[in-house]
């Protein structure tokens, strides 16, 4: 575990009870959220890891779409 560096997830938000636990136990580590799906070829989202705030209005969205992609609703 020394040298975990970023937890990656996907599926739905994250909780704030789950955030706040992984804060306390992996302060240093980045938390990164992928939204995709497999007929778009994968990940076409990402919530990056400077965005995991606790109380940010982010934390309910599935993160803004990578390069070279557009996403609409």
């Amino acid at each position: 575990l020394p040298a975990l560096r970023h937890i990656g997830y996907g599926a739905s938000a994250i909780g704030r009870p789950l955030l706040e636990r992984l804060r306390a136990r992996f302060p240093d580590i980045g938390l990164v959220q992928f939204y995709g799906q497999t007929e778009a070829g994968g990940s076409f989202t990402c919530l990056r890891a400077e965005e995991h705030v606790a109380d940010s209005p982010a934390l309910a969205s599935a993160g803004r779409p990578h390069a070279g992609c557009r996403v609409r609703i």
